[in-house]
């Protein structure tokens, strides 16, 4: 069963779909007044959460949780918007803009996925190498962390679900909704990319082609961009809200300081070339890279 794709998905879609039927049942029974609506919606997301670590425990698979990420943000902002009563034309921009990049995410995602007896090579890493600590590493820092990182991330658009009733977009509102645009467009053309190659690709062979000659991680860079996008389209409209870019920092640092050294590592015992790559490539930024002096 677990090296069967359809039935790997299907698996996955029963999980997705228990989860929010928790998250609808908790909606009903918590009451809590309006003003706790941030900690009703954790408490929800986290109990999510939980239900999609069973699953991942279960079939022993902890990329079941990977769709998470992408999939939660989409129900967040419509249901914030429901909850907090604020449909303008604002609002369904902002879910529009969630919506394009969560459905493009989850469908690259079920695109690479094989089947339930393979999972992302740093489950494997972190599973090998602390056996032990395997199950504790697996709720908190596989299935928890994450959730807390977009719940932080998802504050820019639940506090101007909140506080913004109709607001007159102005220059600045323009300027984020294109960078958020662009922060999708250069992922998708990243993810196509790497996708291209590695239909192609020979051995251990580096991508060194499109976006990816200039970024080591364009599709993180396209990542940190979309959500520092999303942050400065409600900062446009409510300068008030500015320490919420804590959200969209945890998250540049989660990549920074976790997603890119682990993935590095990674790809330098594959292939020690790599290591010229990291020398004349950015890590992020689509910029060429100025040479050293010697």
């Amino acid at each position: 069963m677990k090296k069967n794709k359809i039935l790997g998905i299907i698996v996955i879609l029963c999980a997705y779909i228990i989860s929010f039927g928790v998250g609808a049942f908790l909606h009903f029974k918590i009451n809590l007044p309006i003003e706790q609506f941030l900690l009703k919606l954790l408490i929800i997301d986290i109990a999510m959460t939980i239900v999609i670590f069973i699953f991942s425990w279960i079939f022993d698979n902890s990329s079941i949780y990977d769709p998470y990420w992408s999939v939660i943000p989409i129900a967040c902002s419509i249901y914030s918007a429901q909850q907090l009563n604020n449909f303008n034309a604002m609002s369904y921009i902002m879910i529009a803009l969630v919506g394009i990049w969560g459905v493009r995410l989850t469908f690259n995602f079920f695109k690479t996925f094989k089947n339930l007896d393979k999972q992302d090579w740093r489950y494997d890493h972190f599973k090998n190498k602390f056996p032990k600590l395997w199950p504790l590493i697996n709720l908190t820092g596989i299935h928890l962390f994450p959730t807390l990182v977009v719940f932080t991330l998802m504050l820019s658009i639940v506090k101007y679900m909140e506080t913004c009733g109709s607001v007159e977009i102005n220059v600045s509102t323009i300027i984020a909704i294109v960078i958020t645009v662009a922060a999708i467009i250069i992922e998708s053309v990243a993810d196509y990319q790497m996708h291209k190659f590695l239909k192609v690709r020979k051995n251990n062979e580096l991508i060194n082609a499109g976006l990816w000659k200039r970024s080591r991680h364009p599709n993180y860079f396209g990542e940190i961009l979309f959500w520092w996008g999303i942050y400065l389209v409600m900062l446009s409209l409510n300068e008030n809200m500015w320490v919420l870019f804590l959200g969209p920092m945890l998250n540049t640092l989660m990549f920074a300081f976790i997603s890119v050294p682990l993935a590095e590592k990674h790809q330098i015992q594959k292939n020690p070339a790599y290591l010229e790559y990291k020398k004349t490539t950015n890590t992020f930024l689509l910029f060429p890279k100025k040479e050293q002096e010697k």
